[in-house]
């Protein structure tokens, strides 16, 4: 008998076939993940844009003992913060100079608004970021609240010492 050595027509499409399948389904798998990564990045970066902001915020605050409201900001001491679209920008004013300044990105969708809040006994700062009208599905307003002119991580030293 003669017998042929290699592979026939048939068994070499088959091979391909699945192999290009396979292939599909990785390169799917792929962009599907680098888009996901992308994504989270954005998230994460978001969310420590605010948290900076909350804490640089409530410090001010805190340090401050007058609050001045404008039409797309605020002067809180010697800091202005000003809200550009879904970015806050706060510069530190020594005087009439510029001293410090940086820029916080709410992320697409965001807005802020600075406003007071009059309490019993404290005048209070409230940053309130917000998503805009359009973009509100799924997603939540957040407030960063802080006394003018008190600093709370303070309090609790004051009262055992009294």
């Amino acid at each position: 008998m003669n017998r042929k050595r290699g592979f026939s027509l048939v068994e070499m499409i088959v091979v391909l076939t699945v192999a290009s399948v396979l292939m599909g389904i990785a390169v799917t798998l792929l962009c599907a993940l680098i888009r996901a990564q992308g994504t989270s990045r954005e998230v994460v970066e978001q969310t420590v844009s605010i948290n900076r902001l909350a804490e640089r915020f409530r410090r001010d605050v805190h340090a401050a003992q007058e609050f001045t409201k404008e039409t797309d900001g605020a002067h809180i001491g010697s800091v202005e913060y000003l809200v550009k679209g879904s970015t806050v920008n706060r510069s530190v004013w020594t005087g009439k100079n510029r001293t410090e300044q940086d820029a916080f990105h709410l992320g697409d969708g965001y807005t802020a608004r600075l406003e007071t809040v009059a309490t019993d006994a404290r005048r209070l700062v409230r940053l309130t970021v917000v998503p805009q009208e359009t973009a509100t599905m799924g997603r939540r307003s957040l407030q960063i609240e802080a006394a003018l002119g008190f600093d709370g991580r303070f309090a609790e030293r004051r009262e055992e010492a009294k």
